[in-house]
Order: structure tokens, then sequence, then C-alpha cells
């Protein structure tokens, strides 16, 4: 508790005694996420190196508490650090040195620790407040083709206000010097902490670095952490409600209620891809919030080496699209359940496929997905290949059965033939583009890129044949993952503009019309705001609105179609959509 302000603190302990603890303050808005496995390896380091760890989110960060109405951000930050410091101290006593260890933002709050008792303080990659917004208010208008709003300073999955980014710009990187590491690779130190999570670093080299470099104190027995687990939390409007930060099976929760309340709807919130459990610009844990005083008690999950889960063999991205994540999303739908409740699963993304995967066990009476753009259930799809054609990467020697025409290391049924190499049309398209490239330079790039630009198009418009010409490339249709489905069921689905367009090839029309005729209510929404990660603010509130529309109504019971599929742009009212051409 910082101020008032109930913060989220993950304690990683020795096994055997402590000599130590050590504070992680965390960078901030994207940064947090995608530096996750960063901060969490340092963590579980320190705690394998005797010291017990504390890694945190600041307010109004992940799952921690807002920021109040007239907070100085930097001030307010600096006193989560000191809050957390105490807390550390008074838990393995004044004699054992405490240390802390601030990365890229959080490396500026390290000056406001003087006379904070024996330990070291290591300033890792800083970055000013001023870089921080200057560097991702770019990233922002540059990755996300929506408008960014007019009030505030507004970055990928993160708003502030004019105050609150001033308060931020006046936040300075501590100098070169005794404490203050800087990686010599640069692009790898880029990687800690930007880009995309899967594309996130993990420089053990460095985390061993730090941890070798601590002071030791006198060896004691490790005292079990005794942290408060449950909070209350004030809303805008003076609302109060709870939430206590627990575990399901193996999975770290969070439980969301308002006492005094009847519990009506059960929630169950499933991050996308390798993200964590507060979700894209934590707009779960927002919604959880919001949602509370309508009577929906809701739980908000990491999956299994995801977040707070996250173990200290798991530095690479976990796969998304696996048996084991639908697993994971039924175990909160499951004790939800015990509550007599109806449930709803909420997703993004890869979330979203889970959900959808979970839904044709029966766990859930509603799935809210975003943004769904993969429909084969089958996990083997998802292979090697799969993941480094859709992050940027080259496949393998030797891999096969690629999901997409697009991808690298696809098979060749000419190959270990001399005749069928001869005959290799690719081999001779190769021969052709040299050809011309030495002719003419730069035809061959320009080839590379309109080839890719029709192999995307056909992918998304005709998938069929685009299957037939590649047998190695698995079909991806939307009845796939939709058609299993069986009523009394509801299915809410909310586009973007291209994930909309894959829908509609990938023959989404047509399975939601058969969905119905088997008692799936199916809703499908198009919003031109709704970016794919839920970058931009427009889209988070876009979200936002849908799910208290949907929440907050009556509880959900299936069965029935209601409206057809609906389109709006900003501004507009839903209006029926009879336009998007269907190919399958």
């Amino acid at each position: 508790m910082a101020e008032g302000r109930a913060l989220a603190v993950r304690v990683d302990a020795p096994a055997g005694p402590t000599v130590g603890a050590l504070v992680v303050s965390p960078p901030v808005g994207r940064e947090a996420v995608v530096a996750t496995r960063t901060t969490t390896a340092l963590a579980l380091a320190a705690a394998d190196a005797g010291f017990v760890a504390f890694t945190y989110s600041p307010s109004g960060e992940g799952d921690s508490a807002d920021l109040r109405p007239g907070d100085d951000l930097s001030e307010a930050w600096t006193a989560d650090l000191a809050a957390v410091l105490a807390a550390a101290r008074a838990h393995v006593g004044g004699e054992l040195p405490v240390h802390v260890v601030g990365l890229r933002v959080g490396a500026c709050l390290l000056d406001g620790l003087n006379g904070a008792g024996p330990g070291s303080r290591v300033a890792w990659e800083p970055v000013s407040g001023r870089s921080f917004l200057r560097h991702h208010g770019i990233i922002r208008q540059d990755s996300v083709d929506v408008p960014v709003v007019e009030d505030g300073v507004e970055l990928e999955g993160v708003h502030y206000t004019e105050a609150q980014a001033a308060s931020l710009a006046s936040l300075r990187a501590p100098c070169r010097g005794p404490g203050v590491l800087l990686e010599e690779d640069r692009r790898a130190a880029l990687r800690i902490a930007l880009g995309a999570p899967y594309f996130a670093h993990v420089p053990m080299d460095s985390v061993h670095r730090i941890v070798d470099g601590f002071d030791r104190g006198p060896a004691r027995p490790t005292t079990p952490w005794r942290g408060e687990t449950t909070a209350d939390l004030m809303l805008p409007d003076g609302t109060r409600i709870t939430e206590r930060r627990t575990t399901l099976g193996h999975l770290p929760v969070v439980v969301t209620t308002c006492p005094g309340v009847p519990m009506r709807v059960g929630a169950t919130f499933s991050a996308m891809g390798s993200e964590v459990k507060a979700g894209p610009g934590r707009l779960w844990a927002d919604a959880a919030r919001r949602l509370a005083p309508e009577g929906v008690v809701s739980i908000r999950a990491d999956r299994s080496a995801i977040g707070e889960d996250t173990g200290p063999a798991q530095i690479e991205e976990p796969r998304p699209y696996t048996d084991g994540c639908v697993d994971d999303v039924t175990i909160p739908a499951a004790h939800l359940r015990r509550y007599g409740l109806p449930v709803v699963g909420v997703g993004v993304c890869a979330g979203a496929w889970s959900l959808l995967r979970a839904a044709q066990r029966g766990v859930f009476d509603e799935v809210v997905a975003v943004n769904p753009v993969h429909w084969n259930p089958r996990e083997e799809v998802y292979d090697e290949v799969f993941y480094r054609h859709y992050h940027g990467g080259d496949a393998p020697s030797g891999a096969t059965n690629p999901p997409s025409a697009d991808g690298p290391g696809a098979a060749d049924p000419t190959r270990g033939s001399a005749a069928g190499r001869r005959r290799d049309p690719r081999r001779l398209a190769a021969a052709m583009l040299g050809r011309l490239e030495a002719r003419r330079p730069g035809t061959e790039q320009r080839l590379r890129t309109a080839m890719e630009r029709v192999s995307k198009e056909m992918a998304i418009r005709h998938p069929r044949v685009r299957s037939a010409l590649r047998p190695d490339v698995p079909l991806d249709l939307v009845s796939m993952l939709v058609g299993p489905l069986r009523g009394p069921l509801t299915v809410t689905l909310l586009f973007g503009t291209e994930e909309y367009r894959i829908f509609c090839g990938r023959g989404g029309r047509r399975a939601a019309a058969a969905a119905r005729r088997h008692g799936v209510d199916v809703e499908v929404t198009h919003d031109p705001v709704c970016d794919h990660s839920l970058f931009s603010r427009a889209s988070r509130e876009r979200t936002l609105s849908l799910l208290i529309e949907r929440l907050g109504a009556p509880a959900p019971t299936g069965g029935g179609a209601r409206t057809g599929e609906a389109s709006t742009a900003p501004g507009d009212a839903p209006r029926r959509v009879d336009t998007c051409a269907e190919t399958s």
C-alpha cells in the first residue's frame, strides 16, 4: 500500500536461507509488458541466490490501483517504490541489504531513495520520461492507423492526461557512471522492453552479472511473506470494490467483486498472445472494476508460463495456440460455474481462439471474442514455421507443414530429384528474377513485394484455392472453429477492418449462419477503430462499451438468433453489413 493506493506485488522467496532482498522497479506502459520476462528472470535469479525478490506494478499500471485525480505521477511512482522498499526492509530486517534495480523509466526513480539503508542501486538501461514519451508517441502514430484522441497524450496501449505527461517528462535518467548498466549490444538492449513480446530478449548474462554483484548479508532463515492478498479499491464515483490475488490450480488470478451487490454474471478475461492478465492497455483490469457494481464477478488469469506464472526456464515466448491454453481458460470458468452463475469468456486474438475452443466443451454461456484471425483448431498447425513467419523470422532448416503460403521453409515436392530440380518452377522463377535484377536493379524486390501482397490477398479471399495450390498449407476456415459450437451459447465477435476482411474471406458469414441453425446466437460487429492489439484508446473504449452492453444487460442465456452483422464507423450507429463478399 502506497499513500492509500494498493500495489500488485509479486514476491519470490529463496528455497534456503535469506541473505537480503531485491526490489525491481519495472518499466512502465507497454514496456512493462514486453519486459515481463526480463524482470521475472531477474527476480528468480535473485531468489536462487538467497534474496527475497519484490517485483511490483506502479500505481495506474498492471493490476495495481489507479492513480487518483490530482495525483502527481512522478511523486506517486516514487512513493510506490519507497513503500515497496520499506516493506522489503521490514521483511528481511534492517541489517540485511535491500538492493534496488530500476529498468528503463523505473531507473529514474532511484534518486528519490536517499538514506533508504544498506543495499546497492542499479539503473539498468535508464531512459528519461521525456525520451519515453517521444519514442512511444512515434510508435503509436506509426504502428496504428487509428487517430489519437485529442485530449491528453496517447501512446500505444496507454493514455496520460496533460498533467501526468508533464510529470512523467520531468523524470531524468541517471548519467553514466557507477550503478548505471548499459548493454554492449544495443540491438539486444532495445529488445528488452521495445517491440512485441515475441521479439523480447532476456539478457541472462546481464541478469547474472547484476545478481553476482549484490552484497550478501549474514544468512538467516527465510520468513514466509505475509502480505495482504485482498485490497479495497475506490472507483471514481465512490463505489467500493474488492480485488483478491490468489491462484486457481497453478494459475495466478485476480478476482474482482463488489461487496453488497448480488453476483449475477461470472466473467473470465484471457489476454492475447503472451501478454499479461491485466489485458491490452490494462483493459481487462479496467473492465473488471467497471463491471463489478453491475453484479459481475470477474477473474482475470495468466495462462501457463505467462505473466506471474513465468518460471526460471521460460525466457522465450510460450506458444499461445495450444491445447494447454484451452485447458487454462477453462479453469477460471469452472470456478465461476460453482457459484451457479452464467459464465462469459472475454479474449483478444489468441486468447479468443482458446475461449472459442473451450466453448466446444460447454464451459461458457457466452464468448466475447475480439479480433481472432486464426481459425484452425488443431494445435499442430501452429508449428515453429508458423510462429517464425508471423513474427518475421526465418524458418528452421528442414521445417515442414508451414501454415502459410508466405511462410519460409515450405515443403518442396521435387526435392531430391535431379529431374525435379530442373523442372522446379521456383528455381526457374529465381533464375529469371536474377536476370531481371541484373538488367534493372530493384526489380526483384518490387516483384517479391507484389507477390507477397497477392499471396496475402489469396490467403484472405480464396483460402480454399490457396490451399489447393499449396497442399502443404493447412486450411484455415472460420467454420473449423465455429462449426462444432452448439447452443445454448452466445458468441459476440468484434473486428477491426483487416480482421473483418479475414473473417469474411475465410467463410465467416456462412459459418455464423450455420452456427445460428445449431442454436448459437452469433453477433458480428465491425468497427474501424479496433486496431488488432487494442493499442488505441478508441479501440479500448469501444471494447469496454461492448462489454458493458453485453455483461451489464440481463444474464446471457444463449440460443435464438438476434441481430445479424453490424458495422460501425466512429460516430456512426450500428448498421447491417451486406457488402463484404464472402469467398471460400
